[in-house]
């Protein structure tokens, strides 16, 4: 119980950074140290299976950071204010964001969601219903 509490569960794998830090791995991504267990049959009983191991993650940055560190075309965003993406940017960008969990940090409450898609609409024109 204290390993899931204290590392990212992934599989039959636990990765943390205190197993040696983090390496940023390039395109928004960091490399974690973790390991691998499993409980094997051997002829002499149970054997306890534990290997090192190493995967990727996405860095825990803002959406829009992320995507300059993946996408070249939005690198010198400062100087873009004002265009809106072409269909074949936009397209790239949901690639880039597709089935990424994001969460709100502008909020008291941790609200996480899985992004899904970009709309057409630029923020200027997009409005949303009070519910109240």
């Amino acid at each position: 119980e204290g390993p899931n509490e204290k590392c990212v569960p992934l599989g039959r794998s636990l990765y943390s950074t205190s197993m040696g830090g983090a390496k940023e791995i390039g395109g928004g991504a960091l490399g974690l140290r973790g390991f691998f267990q499993s409980l094997r049959p051997t002829q002499q009983g149970l054997a306890l299976n534990v290997d090192f191991s190493v995967t990727a993650f996405h860095e825990s940055i803002g959406v829009i950071h992320y995507l300059q560190k993946r996408l070249k075309f939005l690198h010198d965003l400062p100087r873009r204010t004002g265009l809106s993406l072409t269909t074949e940017e936009r397209k790239e960008v949901e690639k880039e964001l597709k089935n990424i969990r994001v969460f709100v940090s502008h909020r008291d409450s941790v609200q996480r969601y899985r992004f899904h898609c970009l709309t057409e609409e630029t923020t200027e024109k997009l409005w949303f219903e009070d519910r109240g």
